[in-house]
């Protein structure tokens, strides 16, 4: 077959990847016959573009396994694919946000079900309350209202209304059927008296509106109305222009579009000499003009366009439409205008030698060596395909690293200090941002830089916030935790209930003597000398302590920890999949 652009391949690669998984074991020459996958490009995606795919942190447990021997293909999916998949946030705000979307356009007594259905759904964010806010485009409220009405009550509306495609204002009678929203826009599907037959109306070019006291004449026909642009009478012609420019044709008043080869034939409304000059210019050189009627000026402008303007002697005016269409053969293109010695300016002084100018459009020469290197067999989009596919991996993998170092990072529990809350071998997500929008705080589970002289083999650790800046944080006899403010004595001091310990755990903690209530604060403690059990935390410090008191590497051997090595704030648990939970 033909070479496949980037967007076909990854279209193909989405739709191959489950049926391969599901047949546990396929030929190359299969998958590529029934996706109409040259197998070169297959085995190239399934070997490199594959590799990236899969869920934070990158694991090989956490990616797409593919295996490749002989001719033979197996795709298994990572463990965590399997588990059953949940809304996620913005997956429920699209449901909010179409719904209420739909339920602000329903008549009201039409819309039980589906308010009880968001109302369902709002529940499950944990909040009765409005969450969404749709707006529906720019239109003003009064005007759909108004027309609805008159749609309603099947009476004509007199409007008068700006057309998109003559740039012209005019007044209008029409008979209002059906609405719809599209790109942000509301239209509406009308019998219109003018033209004598259905058109679009896009409201927000709705200037005034009367509703008239005259009765329907025309039942519209049932089903939905298409187009988004009003297809106003005038001239009309075919265009040829490559495929790959089929954006350009979205949302225009087309009125026939077809496929031949690699072109696309496309029949449409052309009223305006400014909007086919605009449009060709979208298309460039290798449009061209098969048929139609056009007026000279409508001609003028398609010639004067396609081929890079005509020369200095010749007034485009005077050129017939043959010319243009020359059965669809390329039109002799003139020698391009050189600019003239008057029209220079300090504004243009940055603009290419080659280019012209005319009728506020820039020309340039370079479109003839487009032209000629598509001739040539297009060596060049084999050239940008790879480049396409190398940018996509190289942004993949910067895109990554910059994640991990700059706002996630995953982090492997080393040690049984944080138990119950985490266990070794867990796999946490630590968000590097959040206390660059907030405070640390008392119960936060926090990862930081091991201090310096501190054993182990990680360079990290994870405690839990227990003491603020400029805290006093004692230890009893007890086990217990007590917390006094600057200027508060022991007898002030609170009780620090900590539910996240193991129920019924042993506090106590073997030390100087037999007492719990241990004198081995570090020496960053604020409090000199020391007193047994009792640490005054520094400004710029925090206090932290291991969920598991007597197997614990904390402050109370290092004392607190600077604010500034502190790496992030853990929040997830990513493994096992099966304990996933927020922390």
């Amino acid at each position: 077959m033909s070479r496949i652009s980037a967007t076909d391949r990854m279209a193909r690669l989405i739709a191959a990847i489950p049926w391969i998984a599901a047949q546990g074991g396929v030929s190359i020459a299969e998958i590529s016959e029934r996706f109409d996958y040259p197998q070169s490009v297959l085995l190239e995606d399934l070997e490199t573009v594959l590799l990236f795919v899969g869920v934070p942190p990158y694991t090989p447990d956490t990616l797409i396994d593919v295996i490749i021997d002989d001719d033979m293909v197996w795709i298994h999916y990572a463990d965590w694919f399997a588990r059953p998949m949940r809304l996620s946030g913005s997956e429920i705000l699209s449901l909010l946000a179409a719904g209420e979307a739909a339920l602000a356009f329903d008549k009201a007594e039409d819309a039980g079900a589906l308010a009880r259905g968001l109302a369902k759904l709002r529940l499950s964010t944990g909040s009765s309350e409005e969450t969404v806010d749709v707006s529906f485009g720019s239109v003003a409220t009064p005007t759909l209202v108004q027309l609805r009405e008159a749609s309603t009550a099947q009476r004509c509306v007199d409007i008068t209304y700006q057309s998109f495609s003559s740039n012209e204002r005019s007044e209008r009678r029409i008979e209002p059927a059906r609405f719809f929203l599209e790109s942000g826009k509301w239209y509406v599907g009308a019998f219109c008296h003018v033209a004598e037959a259905e058109r679009v109306f896009r409201l927000d070019r709705i200037e005034a509106a009367v509703e008239t006291d005259v009765a329907f004449t025309k039942a519209m026909p049932d089903g939905e109305t298409t187009g988004t642009f009003e297809l106003d009478d005038g001239p009309e012609i075919t265009i040829s222009a490559p495929v790959r420019f089929a954006h350009v044709f979205e949302g225009v008043p087309v009125r026939q579009i077809e496929t031949v080869d690699d072109h696309l034939v496309v029949t449409l409304s052309a009223s305006s000499q400014r909007w086919i000059e605009q449009l060709f210019l979208r298309l460039g050189p290798e449009a061209r003009v098969l048929d139609g009627e056009l007026v000279p000026d409508i001609a003028a402008a398609a010639l004067r366009v396609r081929v890079d303007m005509p020369s200095e002697q010749e007034d485009p005016k005077s050129i017939s439409v043959d010319q243009i269409f020359d059965n669809g053969q390329p039109v002799e293109r003139p020698k391009p205008l050189t600019r003239p010695a008057h029209a220079a300016s300090p504004a243009h002084a940055t603009r290419p030698a080659h280019a012209i100018e005319r009728d506020g459009y820039i020309l340039e020469a370079e479109r003839a060596e487009q032209a000629e290197k598509t001739a040539n067999g297009g060596q060049d989009n084999g050239l940008r395909t790879i480049v396409e596919w190398v940018a996509v991996v190289v942004v993949a993998i910067s895109a990554a690293l910059l994640i991990k170092e700059y706002v996630f990072q995953a982090f492997e529990i080393p040690s049984a200090s944080m138990t119950p809350t985490v266990v070794p071998g867990d796999r946490i997500l630590v968000n590097k941002l959040s206390y660059n929008f907030g405070e640390i705080g008392r119960g936060d589970l926090v990862v930081f830089d091991r201090p310096v002289g501190t054993p182990g083999d990680t360079d990290q650790l994870i405690k839990r916030v227990i003491g603020l800046p400029g805290e006093t944080v004692e230890i009893r006899d007890d086990g217990q935790l007590w917390i006094s403010q600057a200027g508060e004595t022991r007898e002030e001091a609170e009780f620090l209930d900590e539910p996240y310990l193991a129920p019924g755990a042993d506090l106590a903690v073997p030390s100087l003597g037999t007492s719990p209530a241990f004198d081995i604060w570090g020496e960053s403690c604020e409090n000199q000398p020391r007193e047994p059990g009792v640490c005054v935390i520094g400004e710029d410090d925090y206090l932290v302590l291991g969920d598991n008191r007597r197997s614990s590497v904390d402050s109370r051997s290092f004392g607190p920890v600077a604010e500034d090595t502190v790496v992030g704030r853990a929040v997830l648990r990513i493994w096992p999949l099966s304990d996933v939970d927020g922390l």
